[in-house]
């Protein structure tokens, strides 16, 4: 078997040209899915027991609590409590055991403590 150095063979081929790439206009890897768990009759919200929160995007949306949160009728405290039960919710799902959950909890409870940023965005709330 002849090794070869570098130039001494026509440039390997790939997988198409630069000019067929998808660019902004063509499909994202988030449509690709999004097609992909449609055609397969997948609905995340349903498949994880999320609560109606949940956005197709996958995010789960607390909008809800923060309308709560800003028109008085739910402390800081109480609003955070629902966010992370809904997080909780929705990457565990409803029907996972009772210590899973407060592992998960507790777990995220703790990230929020140590992240500063997020402490302050915590803290921030009752302002």
């Amino acid at each position: 078997m002849k090794i070869t150095g570098p130039g001494s063979g026509a440039p390997p081929q790939g997988p198409g040209a630069a000019d067929e790439a998808k660019g902004p206009a063509g499909k994202g890897f988030a449509d690709e899915l999004h097609k992909t768990d449609n055609a397969a009759g997948i609905s995340r919200a349903s498949e994880t027991g999320a609560p109606t929160g949940a956005t197709p995007s996958g995010a789960t949306n607390v909008r809800d609590i923060g309308a709560d949160l800003s028109a008085g009728r739910i402390t800081p405290q109480a609003a955070l409590d629902k966010v992370i039960d809904r997080v909780v919710s929705k990457q565990v799902g409803a029907n996972a055991p009772a210590a899973v959950r407060e592992k998960v909890e507790a777990a995220l409870r703790q990230a929020i403590e140590d992240d500063p940023m997020l402490a302050e965005k915590v803290r921030g709330l009752g302002a």
